[in-house]
């Protein structure tokens, strides 16, 4: 999943650039371009520093599993994204 769309940029880029040391968005943004053009990937980009920092121990592309002693990102104090909002289809009409 593209977290910055401007630079095409993926969750896992960034996961990565975190993990090989990035502490901030600024710093997201010199290694790979994520957060430099509109900026509105940089609410994502903060909550992934967040969630590294306070080692929730996610896995690389997934938000949410299991972390230390069986706490989960929602309940271990890490902000979690909102739930997209899945549009809903109507039936189309009978010709």
């Amino acid at each position: 999943m593209y977290i910055c769309i401007c630079m095409v940029v993926s969750r896992i880029t960034i996961e990565q650039v975190i993990a090989s040391g990035a502490h901030s968005v600024e710093e997201v943004g010199e290694r790979c371009a994520a957060g430099t053009d509109c900026g509105k990937c940089r609410t994502a980009i903060t909550r992934m520093l967040v969630a590294a920092e306070a080692g929730a121990g996610t896995e690389p592309g997934t938000t949410g599993t299991t972390v230390q002693s069986g706490a989960t990102a929602s309940n271990s104090g890490v902000p979690t994204p909102p739930s997209p909002r899945v549009p809903t289809r109507r039936p189309l009409p009978p010709n």
